[in-house]
């Protein structure tokens, strides 16, 4: 299962008792831990080139949202973290709550999931929303340790342990990030891509919309990827998972 690569690079026993243990685990249904939501709120700056090509360094507020893995009782047997972090990019306008489901079942099954909402109705270039990530997640690293931390928190989120994940225009985003290997000092451990979707028509590639399939195949990292299979105006043929 794509999701549990940051888990490996341990000892190969290690490893193999998870294999083992994943023989017998339905990832359909949820797993061992309740979860908890965290919110919260970062500055950025709105775009280093708009659709149109023209500077646009207003300040930016980006709301997050962070589902967390929770032990149900203080007899709970399951380990109370520290959690490997999924990072879960939305698509196209898409809203971190549209994402809430698959972001309880990751908590569920001990993933710290972390999104963001990019400013609704906005166009923005894929290159001017990388930075994003680095913000959102230096407000997670305070969040969870030091003076500054919250108590739901507080020693549960394992940043060594960071994978990307994301649908549709997300699912390249996660892409991007993964072939750089690092945001924000932070290594990138894996990558799962939900229905991707790279350049198409209206986003030719460019600076300002780099090829993520390219960058995948320059990096020659592995990757999960997931799709439905049925092709729209959305995923047009030529820019959808085949591509990847």
């Amino acid at each position: 299962m794509p999701f549990l690569w940051p888990l490996r690079g341990r000892a190969s026993a290690a490893a193999s008792r998870i294999q083992s243990m994943m023989n017998d685990i339905d990832l359909m249904r949820d797993g061992p831990y309740v979860w908890s939501r965290v919110t919260g709120q970062v500055t950025s700056v709105r775009s280093a080139g708009n659709h149109l090509q023209q500077d646009d360094s207003r300040p930016l507020k980006l709301p997050l949202f962070v589902t967390v893995p929770m032990v149900s009782s203080p007899t709970d047997t399951a380990p109370a973290g520290p959690f490997p972090v999924c990072v879960l990019l939305n698509g196209f306008q898409a809203r971190a709550s549209y994402y809430a489901p698959l972001a309880r079942r990751l908590a569920s099954w001990g993933y710290v999931v972390l999104q963001y909402n990019a400013p609704a109705l906005t166009i923005i270039p894929d290159a001017a929303e990388m930075p994003y990530l680095g913000e959102a997640l230096r407000w997670l690293q305070a969040a969870s340790s030091g003076e500054a931390a919250q108590p739901t928190l507080q020693g549960r989120a394992d940043l060594n342990r960071l994978v990307v994940a994301g649908h549709s225009r997300g699912g390249k985003l996660a892409a991007l990030h993964f072939c750089s290997g690092s945001v924000a000092g932070l290594p990138i451990r894996s990558a799962f891509l939900i229905d991707p979707v790279d350049n198409t028509a209206y986003t030719p590639e460019s600076a300002a919309y780099p090829s993520a399939s390219k960058a995948l195949r320059a990096a020659g990292r592995r990757f999960g990827v997931a799709a439905a299979g049925l092709i729209g105006s959305a995923n047009p043929e030529g820019s959808n998972w085949r591509l990847f």
